[in-house]
């Protein structure tokens, strides 16, 4: 559905192009804000795109009338040709749908109305590229398209949806592995993924908006930014598989300890509120203050048995992904 933003920027942009293109010659420039509705999208990239396609269909839809007017002239077969050609040299310079329609109709508009109409192609590329330009320019200036709202509630899910599955690790732990839950737990971390690359594909729509959008410096930065959390959440989403992993070894070794093994749990239940606090700095207003979530994640100073080593350097890892400037201290990352 398009933003009622949009709707009012494309009237705009229609007026002003009727305004620009009456200046410019002394029939009624119609072509100017047709241009305006059929070219200006969403974006200015594909504003640009079209505005491109639908300029270049009528120039060349323009071209085979006039050729083929002074060469065959107009008769029902002729017309049928022209259409075919049209359509053919379209294709063949691999123009977009914008332009392949745009030729067969350009042709035949100037065949059937040019006749009465002396100067009606010039009037028609002329009032088509002022539409196409006045639109792009509306589009550029006048509240330039963000998709980055859309881009930080995907990115906020996603880091929600990390903590979740930090949280239900825990509380597995905590129990003491029973059951077949790992395997479970396993398959339901796996299902993160497609959450994750759901956020990339909004991020990258939000950058694509913003192509040929020269105020938006600061959204700009923002979502650079943003890409830099997608592979945060990528990396902490391999951490927890690595995590889970070691810890289903450690239960079928002989080394295991039921007692330490739900310590660890515990902390990752840290974790998981550590990731929730992160989502709250890093995609809400509070990251203007350039204030970085403090973890609270103790380790133990010693260990001895290799699957906690193997643990402790996974969440150590985990941590200085997510907060810059970590140092272990006593056992305790700050």
């Amino acid at each position: 559905m398009l933003k009622l933003s949009f709707v009012w920027k494309m009237g705009v942009a229609a007026g002003i192009s009727w305004d620009m293109a009456s200046l410019l010659g002394p029939n009624p420039p119609y072509f100017a804000p047709l241009a305006v509705v059929l070219t200006m999208q969403e974006t200015v990239e594909d504003s640009i795109w079209l505005g491109y396609q639908r300029v270049l269909g009528i120039i060349i839809g323009i071209f085979l009338a006039e050729w083929s007017s002074h060469t065959v002239g107009i008769h029902g077969w002729s017309i049928g040709l022209l259409v075919v050609a049209g359509t053919l040299v379209a294709r063949l310079l691999r123009l977009g749908k914008q332009a392949v329609t745009q030729v067969s109709v350009s042709a035949l508009l100037v065949w059937i109305v040019g006749v009465s109409h002396p100067g009606y192609a010039l009037d028609r590329v002329r009032d088509t590229i002022v539409g196409v330009l006045t639109g792009i320019a509306c589009n550029m200036f006048i509240l330039p398209p963000d998709f980055t709202p859309a881009a930080n509630q995907a990115l906020q899910k996603a880091t929600h949806r990390l903590a979740e599955r930090f949280e239900v690790t825990s509380a597995w732990m905590m129990d003491g592995l029973t059951g077949h839950r790992g395997d479970i737990l396993e398959k339901e971390n796996n299902e993160y993924l497609p959450l994750l690359h759901d956020a990339k594909k909004q991020l990258d729509e939000a950058v694509r908006a913003l192509n040929y959008s020269p105020l938006v410096k600061k959204r700009r930065r923002r979502l650079a930014e943003y890409d830099t959390d997608i592979a945060r959440l990528q990396f902490g989403y391999e951490q927890l598989s690595l995590m889970c992993k070691t810890v289903m070894d450690w239960k079928n070794s002989s080394n295991f300890d039921l007692v330490a093994c739900r310590e660890w749990g515990k902390r990752m239940g840290d974790i998981g509120r550590l990731l929730r606090r992160f989502a709250e700095v890093q995609f809400t207003s509070e990251r203007d203050d350039g204030s970085i979530p403090s973890p609270r994640v103790k380790l133990p100073p010693l260990l001895d048995d290799s699957y906690e080593v193997a643990l402790a350097n996974q969440f150590r890892q985990f941590e200085r992904e997510f907060v810059p400037n970590t140092r272990a201290n006593n056992g305790e990352l700050h």
